[in-house]
Formats: structure tokens, sequence, C-alpha cells
């Protein structure tokens, strides 16, 4: 007896299930990028590799750079950071299988999860949709003429007065921040930054803030960065350029120019930075950073705009990833995030489609 029955209607061939097997088959919820590992063979394989680099190799799949994936000191397991959509927000899932809440933003949950973790938390039925965490790359090529910023605000000697962003928190996620530059500091020669958070390395994390806990990273508060005693460094360099652009008060001089020759566009406002990456960042690094530039500013009773000055080409660009979704959640009135578009002019994946949105 034949497996199927062949129906053709409209001139279309369509095969029936002739089993109840094949017509019973559950809907994915996984991200593609991650249903391999719904098999345990492959996840032995991956976790039998020494460097996460070679993940790819050793399971047969272009993943490189795809996906996020990490091993945790002292652990076999390889983990891997994904955002998980919830049905309701329900307590203690995602440690009831190994993994480790980094974000919650309504019913969705940003997490590093064991590999083998995926298959059983995608046959749960209160998890709508699981999609793996990846990885955006610096963005950033507009200048203070191109939005006219000398047209709202005046100087004189080093004080500005006008839009100067006074009062306001600009938090930069990024490479990090030469925080000893001149162009970060008050007249009195005091930083104007508030908070600087390396989550590339550990230390001392920023532990509750509002209620959230935020349990990795190294933490600087403004009296380690003005004793100069916080070991942040931006080795890139990315992340000085970007916080330039946005808060720069022109004070530092170089290359013959002489002082406020190049200022920013929030001279006035003082800074929450967090070092996210060195040249990629991981999606939910990103919104954990969001998530903690906001807590803190809450706390201060200040409102914030967060810049991401990063961008990729994974999936659809209309609002409706993960990351996306997580973004606009912790978005509100006092509570905005900026991210660039339009440095993709010349790649030739977007010639007649315009410039990518970041995402």
């Amino acid at each position: 007896m034949n497996r199927f029955r062949a129906l053709v209607t409209s001139g279309v061939l369509v095969l029936l299930a002739a089993t109840p097997a094949l017509a019973q088959n559950r809907v994915a919820k996984l991200d593609p990028l991650l249903r391999p590992f719904r098999d345990a063979g492959v996840v032995a394989r991956a976790n039998g590799v020494a460097r996460v680099e070679d993940v790819g190799a050793a399971v047969g799949l272009p993943i490189a750079n795809q996906i996020v994936l990490t091993r945790e000191r002292g652990r076999i397991e390889m983990y891997v950071d994904v955002f998980v959509s919830l049905t309701d927000s329900i307590p203690g899932l995602i440690e009831a299988v190994g993994g480790e809440v980094r974000v919650m933003a309504g019913s969705l949950i940003g997490a590093r999860l064991p590999l083998s973790a995926l298959a059983g938390l995608e046959g749960d039925p209160r998890v709508r949709y699981i999609q793996a965490a990846h990885y955006v790359r610096l963005r950033n090529d507009l200048a203070m003429a191109d939005i006219r910023a000398n047209l709202v605000r005046t100087r004189t000697g080093s004080t500005y007065t006008g839009a100067t962003g006074s009062n306001v928190i600009v938090g930069i996620l990024d490479t990090g921040i030469d925080f000893q530059h001149a162009d970060f500091k008050n007249p009195d020669g005091s930083t104007r930054l508030l908070f600087l958070c390396d989550i590339t390395v550990t230390g001392t994390p920023p532990g509750t803030i509002g209620g959230q806990t935020f349990s990795r990273g190294n933490e600087c508060t403004a009296a380690q960065i003005n004793a100069n005693t916080c070991s942040q460094q931006d080795t890139n360099g990315h992340g000085t350029h970007v916080s330039s652009i946005a808060t720069g008060n022109g004070a530092a001089t170089g290359f013959g120019q002489p002082a406020y020759q190049y200022t920013g566009a929030a001279p006035n406002a003082n800074l929450i930075v967090v070092k996210g990456g060195n040249g990629s960042f991981s999606t939910l690094n990103i919104i954990e950073g969001i998530q903690y530039i906001f807590k803190r500013a809450t706390a201060l009773g200040r409102p914030a705009v967060v810049n991401l000055s990063l961008g990729g080409h994974f999936g659809p660009h209309d609002g409706t990833a993960a990351e996306e979704q997580a973004i606009d959640s912790l978005s509100g009135p006092g509570k905005v995030v900026v991210i660039s578009a339009g440095n993709e002019g010349s790649n030739q994946n977007n010639i007649g489609t315009g410039s990518n949105t970041p995402f």
C-alpha cells in the first residue's frame, strides 16, 4: 500500500499523509537555526568541542557568527542565548531547565539556555516560540552638520545654553568608552559618566536595581571613574567615537585643532555606558544593557535616550523579531531607544531596496 495519497487541486499536486503521525506533527516553535539541536547526538557533538568557534564544524552546520554560543566557566555543557516568548509570565520556567534569565520584558524572556534544554522547552505548551539571539555589527555615519545641532544651542567659553541635553541621560551600548577623554568631563574635570558597566568581563556586577537583578559584568561608579580605578577599556574605539558624536562637549584638542572645534549633539548630558562587546554584540546582551540603563535612569528620576549604532541583516525588519518586541516593551515616556540605519549603501545585498533597518 502506498504511504501517500495524491490529490490534484487547481493544478497543484498535494500530498496527503496516509498515517496519523504526519498529520499530527507538532507546530515548530523553535528558531530554524536552533532546530538541529533537537537531536541529542548533535548536542553531544557540540558539547564535545574544546572551543565555541569549532561547534559549527563539529555538527556540520554553518552557524559560525549566526547564533550566540558560550561555555560557562567550569561547565561542559554549551549554552545558547535565546528569547523565549511565553503565553504568560511564568516564574521559574527557565531556571527549571538549567537556564539563566537575563531579561524580562512582559511575557518575553531573554535567557541563556543549555543546548540540551531546547527540545524539552519547545514541547512545553506554555512556550509560544524560542528565537535565537544573534550578532549585530557596528554602525555610525552621521555628523552634527546633518542634524543642524548648531541652530538650537549656543556656547560661551565652556558653557552651552539652549538644547544641550541638560538633565538627560544618554545611554551608550557599544564597545565601551575612553572615560578619561576630555570631551566626557565637566569644566571642573569631573566625569560626566554616572555609571559604566562592562558586561564582557567578570567583576562587581550592578546587583538589583528597581526590582531587576543584574548579576554579571563589572560596574564602575562616577567616584571610581574620577579616581581612575575603573578597569574598562575601549580597545575598539567605536564606542568612544559614538559617545563623542552623541555627547562630546568639544573640550579636547588634538591634530592641530582647537578646543570646541568638534562638539556632539548633547554636550551637557550625563552618560551611562554599557560595554557589550568589542565589535559584535549578542542581541540578548543589547536588551539586557538597555534594561540596565533604563533601570539606573529611573532610579535617578531622569529621562534616558539609549543609542545603538549597531545593525545586522537577520529577521524580517518589521518589528516582530523578539529583540524588536523587547525594545518596544522597554520603551515609553522618558525611555527612548535610537537605532542606526543607513550604513548599507555600498552593500550589494541592498541595491535597489534602500538601507537596512538595524535588527
